[in-house]
């Protein structure tokens, strides 16, 4: 295939990852700093592409490489971005980075569908206490020396995702393991002595005062604005993740370890993902606005789970 042809095939994966609510004319014209008219004719392939230009396109949307290879390659190989921190100021780019994605879904009244095999990220966002644990033990300094202290604009990241999150559709399943889970990570840093065991009560505390918010929102089926779907499962054959649907345009997020995400928007990695959401998804009971007992049981077994001398939480199919 020659350059036109590749160069066709570039703007036609440009056209699909800017979306409809941009024009790709005046984003290249933008991204080139050329003018309108002879980005026109670059995107109708009149005009070639420089190996310059063709370099400043990649550094600002490198996932268009994907449009690049072979057709028989791209269903193996993808572009993302991998998503991680060690340090507040790496804390801030991450939690820009979140913004960023949901400013765009909110705009474009996306859709998110997530699987929660740990507590949904955005769990922790919603109280400045848990959020600071979870930095502490996300960046590596927990177990070495303790509690650490965050910028203050760290949290005030964390209360613009919360507002962002709240004002968006989200279609979630969470494993009925999530909170015990939860407190025994806090037990073992206890364990540690890392953590003083006023530190640890407080901790339990408000991951219960915040579980009562969820529970809240599961039972109107809605957050601020944004429609809220939450889903049980007594199973996980997922990893934790989330995929954004803007449109015909879709942005997966899953972890690798931890919180550390790789986002793609790689139909390939987005169909699987999709595929196995709803295959989990039939598995699943859903709590909000219905099966009023169910939902009752899983948010008492959330409870008692955050108990220290919890049993393993029971399956929400069974009654409790």
């Amino acid at each position: 295939m020659g350059q036109e042809g590749i160069q066709m095939r570039l703007m036609q994966g440009l056209r699909t990852r800017i979306g409809s609510n941009e024009s790709l004319v005046k984003w290249l014209a933008d991204t080139l700093d050329i003018d309108v008219s002879l980005a026109s004719r670059k995107v109708n392939g009149t005009v070639g592409l420089s190996l310059t230009q063709l370099e400043i396109i990649i550094e600002g949307l490198p996932q268009v490489l994907e449009n690049l290879l072979p057709a028989a390659e791209r269903s193996q190989i993808f572009v993302g971005n991998y998503s991680q921190f060690r340090s507040s100021d790496e804390i801030e780019e991450y939690l820009l980075t979140i913004i960023k994605n949901f400013e765009i879904a909110n705009k474009s009244k996306a859709h998110l569908k997530y699987f929660a095999r740990d507590l949904p990220l955005f769990y922790f966002f919603l109280n400045k206490d848990m959020a600071r644990f979870k930095f502490s033990m996300w960046t590596g300094q927990l177990r070495h020396s303790g509690l650490q202290f965050f910028k203050s604009r760290v949290y005030d990241l964390c209360k613009e995702i919360t507002a962002l999150y709240k004002d968006l559709h989200s279609t979630e399943m969470w494993s009925t393991g999530v909170m015990s889970n939860q407190r025994k990570q806090i037990q073992w840093y206890r364990g540690l002595g890392v953590i003083s065991k006023k530190e640890r009560d407080q901790l339990l505390d408000v991951f219960g005062e915040v579980l009562a918010v969820y529970e809240q929102w599961t039972k109107t089926g809605v957050k601020d604005s944004g429609k809220f779907d939450l889903y049980a499962t007594d199973f996980d054959t997922m990893n934790s993740g989330g995929l954004l649907r803007v449109g015909k345009n879709r942005q997966l997020m899953t972890a690798l370890s931890g919180v550390f995400f790789v986002s793609s928007a790689n139909p390939s990695l987005v169909q699987s993902f999709e595929g196995q959401f709803d295959a989990q998804l039939s598995t699943a009971t859903l709590l909000s606005q219905c099966n009023a007992l169910s939902r009752c049981e899983f948010f008492k077994g959330m409870r008692s789970s955050l108990l220290l001398n919890a049993a393993e939480p029971p399956s929400v199919f069974s009654g409790f």
